[in-house]
């Protein structure tokens, strides 16, 4: 389980994936990506 780090977050997304590889994947490209211009 995961906490948003910030205070100013709101919610949380949960992903199951089949394959290790693919969550280590989708954890490195979404990692620190800006969103509607925001982090």
């Amino acid at each position: 389980v995961c906490r948003n780090g910030s205070s100013h977050l709101r919610g949380n997304v949960y992903v199951h994936y089949k394959h290790l590889e693919s969550a280590v994947l989708a954890y490195n490209s979404l990692n620190g990506r800006f969103f509607a211009g925001k982090q």
